[in-house]
């Protein structure tokens, strides 16, 4: 397994640098030869059995890492978690009460929610007490120290939470109906956020003319959107990922839902509560880690890395996982 993933890193770094070796084994002259004007790269190819350095450039230079430290991530993961490990939702009972334990299930889906819900409904069609959402599993930091405040409001950056539906995401088009002067946003499925895009401008000139003018997203902690600046009409229809700002909110949301389809009436009320522990009754288990890495390094999917890295850090130091604990185990 280790040999399998160092050949796969090597791998990687020996197709990034394929035009290079097919010119030169040499420094001198690398980069004016293979890259444009002002391009800044470094790099250090070693032959894994001698140790000898078959090509370098600037390999002492420090370089942001950006989405290869998913390797990392993945065989940390593999190493420490194991590939038949599986993330767990869990409906859980105290006495009259009913709990949903979320484990921070990446691909966790409302579909996913409808089913154990559904599951409850053969033995139950009333929750007399409360139903508590527990997310216990990682700590209420969602976003990475450092991210940029202008990407928060898409899916790249969907914040990293035990309670993961839906990817944190949200997706749609925006669109103007014929003879219409606003745009909106149709949804691809029914979705507890709201969008406004009365403060958006369409512009109906050409392109050319108004390329200086773009469209802005904002986003509030309530999952509210605001859609402004301008657009050309001709850029129409416009697919739009959203980033959930409120993860709880959207639990909450959806939970409701997923009890009217399936005809559970909620006497009390749906609260988060990370301390509430019940016997369980029901349980979704993720695909295993196996696969969920594939998916991971073949999308660059940062939810699934954000999300293992996490888990390692809960179970590697039995407390909720964060960014700081998951990069120390």
């Amino acid at each position: 397994m280790l040999t399998h993933l160092v050949n796969i890193i090597f791998l990687l770094f020996l197709l990034s640098s394929v035009s290079v070796q097919a010119t030169t084994l040499t420094v001198d002259g690398l980069a004016n030869k293979n890259t444009p004007k002002a391009t800044d790269v470094a790099f250090h190819l070693i032959d894994m059995k001698t140790g000898k350095t078959l090509i370098a450039q600037r390999e002492d230079q420090l370089q942001p890492p950006a989405s290869l430290q998913k390797l990392v991530t993945a065989l940390a993961a593999k190493l420490y978690l194991k590939d038949d490990f599986r993330f767990v939702t869990r409906l859980e009972r105290n006495k009259e009460d009913v709990i949903i334990r979320f484990s921070g299930d990446p691909n966790f889906s409302s579909d996913d929610l409808d089913g154990l819900f559904k599951t409850l409904r053969a033995n139950q069609s009333v929750i007399k007490g409360n139903l508590y959402i527990n997310g216990a599993a990682f700590d209420d930091y969602e976003r990475a120290i450092g991210l940029p405040w202008d990407n928060l409001g898409v899916c790249y950056s969907a914040p990293s939470s035990s309670i993961s539906i839906d990817k944190n995401c949200a997706m749609g088009n925006l669109y103007v109906k014929p003879g219409a002067s606003k745009a909106q946003v149709l949804l691809s499925a029914k979705k507890p956020i709201n969008i406004d895009t009365s403060s958006l401008q369409i512009i109906k000139t050409n392109v050319s003319d108004d390329d200086y003018c773009q469209m802005k997203l904002l986003a509030d902690e309530q999952n509210h959107y605001q859609i402004g600046g301008c657009i050309n009409e001709a850029s129409l229809p416009v697919k739009l990922k959203f980033a959930l700002q409120n993860t709880t909110a959207y639990a909450k949301s959806s939970i409701e839902e997923a009890l009217n389809k399936a005809g559970i009436q909620l006497k009390g009320k749906i609260i988060r509560d990370d301390n509430k522990n019940g016997a369980v009754i029901t349980e979704h288990q993720s695909a295993p880690l196996d696969a969920l890495v594939r998916q991971m390094l073949k999308r660059s999917d940062n939810l699934i890395a954000d999300n293992i890295l996490k888990t390692i850090g809960h179970q590697f130091y039995k407390q909720s996982g964060s960014y700081e604990n998951g990069i120390a185990a």
